[in-house]
């Protein structure tokens, strides 16, 4: 099954023959992450790259205060890792920690590396996904600097409508930036 998803991330962006497909995803790892657990820990050596499978995950930095902010949700067919800390070696700064049961495929930068020298298409799709990675950041901080909370939150129900049902309130608004106090308040604006 895991496979499988990870042919149809593949194919939504190239074109591989099914030998080629076998022979990259021989590469990946299947890892199971439970509920509240990490796939990668602020500090450590993110030496892996992983596609959402099931499940969900939250990245989260730690501020000047002390306090986790929450930078990222990410859930099936998604990338995730610390892409600072995989590709330079550098410990990371973020934490990436399971919202639920969670199945994920992962790959080691040395794997990668292997896959895109013998099969120069797969780096396209690494490309075009961590593109989109790059353009959804600038969205979002676009956003917290221009736009009310309100709107932030309604925009994040917009592109994402189930995010409510698996998001705790208090990861949401840590996300927008403010307090639970004032999700509860937005949300009882939008929904009376």
């Amino acid at each position: 099954m895991e496979k499988q998803v990870l042919k149809s991330i593949f194919l939504k962006e190239i074109r591989v023959s099914d030998d080629e497909f076998d022979d990259v995803a021989s590469l990946f790892k299947v890892q199971k992450i439970a509920k509240k657990k990490h796939f990668i820990v602020e500090g450590g050596k993110a030496n892996q790259l992983g596609f959402v499978v099931s499940g969900g995950f939250f990245s989260t930095i730690m501020n000047t205060k002390g306090e986790k902010t929450v930078l990222r949700f990410a859930f099936e067919h998604s990338l995730i890792g610390d892409l600072t800390s995989f590709f330079s070696g550098e410990s990371s700064h973020l934490d990436f920690t399971a919202l639920e049961e969670s199945v994920i495929l992962t790959i080691t930068l040395n794997d990668l590396q292997t896959i895109t020298d013998k099969y120069p298409v797969v780096e396209k799709l690494l490309r075009v996904r961590i593109l989109d990675l790059y353009i959804q950041s600038q969205k979002r901080t676009f956003s917290a600097i221009n736009t009310s909370a309100k709107d932030r939150y309604s925009l994040l129900l917009e592109n994402d409508p189930n995010i409510a049902l698996r998001v705790p309130q208090s990861l949401i608004a840590s996300y927008l930036g403010i307090k639970a106090e004032s999700l509860s308040r937005i949300r009882k604006q939008l929904f009376l």
